[in-house]
């Protein structure tokens, strides 16, 4: 092989090394920024563990002695509730939460889901064991009846489907404070989360501040260079993630009760934890300027832990 052809031989392999060198480089660099990007972008909230199952446990006791256990629960618990002078009667909680929830289920007409669903009526009403009695009996019969249990599996399907988008109404909200409290499980807080942060926020409003969504658009107009340079908000979805958190506690101002479980579970603290991460951790330069401060105030009002 002549000096010529070895060298054009040499550098055509060099050329396809660096070739190959500069590729993975370039896809290396590629495999960095999707990772890094991945990191900021993963979303800061977890789902509780929910099936389809634990909803027909909720609509229909296990056993008789689950039955039993629940009016001693009943029979010692109900006067502590009332105790407390601000509540609802337990009845009329209990009514509220049957007309809204399982409206559609005794819609079908299936005289065993409505006996069963009065009987356990009359036992919140009178805690007795004559009334238990009469709801082991009519929770017997459901048991029985195919048809009822078809509908309820059903119906506990179609609730653990379109659980993320149902709104957390106030007879939804106030069952579960009073079943929960009958229980003595650990207190169920999702109601008097939202109740403090509509007060806080109303209060906030009736001072004609302007809210967090405005503050956050007067920030993002004054501060577009910190914006852009921020590894947080740098990525379109984050800046998404905030606007879609802050739009949820604007309408939390105006209405406590206009909320889905997803909006609480998770754009809520998806959206405002990337926003925690850019006040407090990446613009410490600034965070004595007006609007920062304001903004910081704001988003104490809204404790959502």
């Amino acid at each position: 092989m002549n000096i010529k052809v070895k060298k054009c031989f040499l550098n055509s392999c060099l050329s396809v090394l660096s070739l190959i060198v500069i590729g993975g480089n370039c896809k290396n660099k590629r495999n960095i920024q999707a990772e890094e990007k991945g990191f900021h972008t993963a979303p800061d909230y977890r789902h509780p563990h929910y099936t389809p199952e634990a909803f027909k446990e909720m609509l229909v006791p296990k056993s008789p002695k689950a039955i039993t256990s629940f009016r001693k629960k009943l029979e010692t618990r109900q006067a502590k509730w009332l105790a407390n002078g601000s509540v609802k009667e337990p009845y009329e909680i209990w009514s509220a939460y049957r007309s809204e929830v399982l409206q559609k289920l005794e819609a079908q007409g299936l005289e065993a889901l409505t006996n069963y669903y009065n009987s356990w009526g009359s036992l919140i009403k009178e805690p007795t064991e004559a009334n238990e009695e009469q709801m082991i009996e009519a929770a017997k019969k459901l048991r029985a009846d195919i048809q009822a249990q078809q509908a309820l599996e059903k119906f506990a399907r179609d609730t653990y489907n379109s659980l993320e988008n149902t709104r957390l109404t106030e007879p939804i909200l106030s069952y579960f404070d009073y079943f929960y409290f009958i229980l003595s499980k650990s207190e169920y807080k999702l109601h008097h989360t939202i109740k403090k942060i509509h007060f806080n926020l109303k209060e906030w409003k009736k001072d004609k501040r302007p809210s967090g969504l405005q503050l956050w658009s007067s920030i993002k107009k004054a501060h577009a260079k910190r914006i852009k340079a921020s590894p947080t908000l740098q990525y379109k979805e984050n800046l998404s993630s905030i606007e879609e958190s802050l739009k949820r506690v604007d309408q939390l101002a105006d209405n406590p009760y206009s909320l889905t479980c997803k909006d609480m579970q998770e754009t809520l603290p998806n959206g405002l934890k990337k926003l925690d991460t850019f006040l407090n951790d990446e613009i410490q330069e600034v965070k004595d300027k007006d609007d920062i401060k304001s903004l910081n105030t704001y988003r104490k009002l809204i404790d959502i832990s």
